[in-house]
């Protein structure tokens, strides 16, 4: 019998891009009446013919609409991707502020709550607010709404990654040509022994280019684990002042904010009340979107409209304030919930592109105009400083 939890390949296989195409066709079939079990045993029957990356996915997904429980599994297991946490790290958040989903609502199994330790969370909120609602082709169109989203911003990322990753690179083949082909013929004419101090640094650069570049290398990918950790996980007295003014932490509280108000706009929409949506939002969140809830559910009791508790939590910017307060007074609120979070994310998409296309761009090209000044000045060194003495001492005292 199969595992309950997918392994780290296969959730490498279930791309966004694919996540989203799945959505896009069951949103498809629920709007046109055809049931949503009948839909998924088609689909996993292809899947099986294809060997699809979503053949897994769609067996457990089966599985647990039967009310089966496979072999070594246990609904408090998987982890919900990237924006996610495991199940029991989840309860534990619970726990923390000792709220419980309604007995009506946690009995009925439904596409979201089985995706919810296989996916991120913000897509299983949505596509579970929809069946709640007994709309479901509206919360799976969310869903894939939300991951178009995710898939732009990526993209743009990328493309303002480029221009820089364009410029490190010249740097590191210049590096790379200097040591196979200059450096060395200077060094037929002149013996490195008597090269100044500039060009002799240069040269051990040059030599060890390729240990630079991976320590380097090495260097950011544990920077960036670190991160990926601690964003998600961490909730530090000074987390709030991270969040507020601290780079990429206001990025990511932003980013988590815009997706928290898309969950409770779905679950608002779906004919629950905002205390219940924030509840069922914290009952699978990470450990810092758990604080939150916390946070803005203590607001709640102490008599705070949401509007107003909202403000309070450090994921919805101060720039942001005024919409929160302004739509508060709509009585469309999901809609004006799902209005802001799209505001929110332009923001995002707007200072990531700035800060990496523009600002890292600009910085890595004038430590390219650095390198080139520097290399220049090196090999004018090695050509104008006097050679040896009579004496056997050079002139600059080697």
């Amino acid at each position: 019998m199969m595992s309950r939890e997918l392994t780290w390949l296969e959730h490498l296989q279930i791309t966004p891009r694919i996540r989203r195409e799945w959505y896009l066709a069951l949103a498809k079939l629920s709007r046109e009446g055809l049931p949503l079990y009948d839909s998924l045993k088609i689909m996993h029957h292809e899947f099986q013919r294809l060997s699809h990356p979503l053949l897994p996915l769609s067996a457990l997904v089966l599985m647990g609409l039967r009310g089966q429980e496979p072999m070594g599994s246990n609904a408090l297991n998987g982890v919900n991707g990237p924006n996610g946490m495991n199940g029991l790290g989840a309860l534990k958040a619970l726990q923390r502020f000792k709220t419980v989903t309604p007995p009506s609502l946690r009995r009925r199994r439904t596409l979201g709550s089985e995706l919810k330790p296989h996916v991120p969370l913000s897509e299983s909120l949505l596509i579970e607010a929809g069946d709640l609602s007994g709309r479901l082709h509206l919360g799976l169109e969310s869903a894939a709404h939300l991951l178009e989203t995710r898939l732009s911003l990526y993209q743009r990322v990328l493309n303002a990654l480029y221009r820089p990753m364009g410029y490190a690179l010249m740097i590191f083949l210049l590096m790379v040509f200097l040591s196979i082909k200059i450096l060395p013929e200077f060094e037929r004419t002149r013996p490195r022994a008597q090269w100044p101090i500039e060009a002799l640094r240069l040269a051990w650069g040059c030599d060890h280019v390729f240990v630079l570049g991976w320590v380097g290398a090495l260097g950011i990918s544990v920077v960036l684990g670190a991160l990926m950790w601690f964003l998600p996980q961490a909730t530090p007295p000074m987390r709030r002042g991270l969040d507020r003014w601290v780079f990429p932490f206001h990025l990511y509280a932003s980013f988590q904010g815009a997706s928290f108000l898309l969950a409770l706009s779905a679950f608002i929409e779906a004919g629950i009340g905002f205390t219940q949506a924030v509840q069922m939002v914290a009952q699978s969140s990470t450990p810092y979107m758990a604080h939150q809830c916390k946070a803005l559910l203590h607001a709640l009791k102490m008599g705070k409209p949401p509007s107003v508790a909202l403000c309070e939590l450090s994921i919805i910017h101060q720039k942001h304030h005024w919409l929160i307060v302004v739509y508060g007074l709509s009585k469309d609120t999901p809609m004006a919930y799902q209005s802001i979070a799209k505001q929110i994310y332009t923001a995002v998409d707007q200072w990531l592109e700035w800060v990496l296309g523009h600002l890292l761009g600009s910085l890595i090209l004038a430590f390219v105009g650095g390198m080139v000044c520097w290399v220049y000045w090196a090999m004018f060194e090695i050509v104008e400083t006097p050679s040896w003495g009579s004496n056997g001492a050079s002139a600059l005292g080697f």
